[in-house]
């Protein structure tokens, strides 16, 4: 299952693993797992601050997963994994890493040194399996319209090969499912129509919304997201 975000000459939003991210990444980043030789000083203690200055490049926000996941996946090189700065800037300078913090210092050197590091190769892999993804049957885009929309938006998506099955899900902000559709499998262009409620039917508030168009092909499963802003 591969999900969302960044750089290069192509885009990881779409293929990096969501759920992956919120069950093994994000707690590294977030907790002591993940965390400096200076006792307790994790990402999160200098990302997580709006008065630290590392906050503007790689911000993190406690509650808020989806969000985290997208910044996350800004530090991402899918070209060459392990050049990405999601590994780079917690690896010490003496172990390949890149200089990190303020004034250039090494930062926290949170990988023990070494790409050897659990932690290390756990995101690694991550990237790996996204960027292998990235090869064969997907999702090619997506686009909501109208977006922003105050009582209906279409999510269209477009499919490169015949899809065995496709769920559509709209998320809050902060990851939160507050509904789920079941897509068409065709070639080209596909879409859902959303209506601005909950599975319940109730209104939502307004806001930004995201969805994700899972689609299982039988070489694999490929996820993209994107968000739009209803405003009823």
């Amino acid at each position: 299952m591969m999900f969302f975000l960044c750089q290069k000459s192509w885009s990881a939003e779409g293929i990096l693993d969501y759920e992956r991210f919120r069950t093994q990444i994000e707690p590294l980043l977030l907790t002591q797992t993940y965390n400096s030789p200076s006792v307790g000083v994790t990402c999160y203690s200098c990302h997580g601050s709006t008065s630290n200055a590392g906050y503007t490049a790689f911000p993190l926000n406690l509650g808020q997963t989806r969000r985290n996941y997208i910044e996350a996946a800004r530090q991402v090189t899918l070209d060459e994994p392990d050049t990405s700065l999601l590994l780079l800037k917690p690896l010490a300078v003496a172990a390949g890493g890149v200089p990190h913090g303020l004034l250039g210092n090494d930062g926290g050197e949170q990988f023990s040194n070494t790409t050897t590091d659990a932690n290390y190769s756990a995101i690694l892999d991550w990237i790996i399996d996204a960027t292998q993804a990235s090869q064969g049957a997907r999702v090619s885009k997506t686009h909501p319209y109208p977006n922003p929309f105050r009582t209906k938006t279409n999510i269209v998506y477009f499919l490169t090969s015949t899809a065995e099955k496709v769920d559509v899900r709209i998320f809050t902000y902060n990851g939160t499912e507050v509904r789920q559709y079941e897509g068409t499998t065709n070639i080209g262009a596909n879409q859902v129509e959303w209506d601005g409620r909950a599975t319940d039917l109730e209104p939502l508030a307004t806001g930004v919304y995201f969805y994700s168009i899972k689609a299982r092909f039988e070489d694999g499963t490929f996820i993209k997201t994107g968000r739009c802003v209803y405003t009823p």
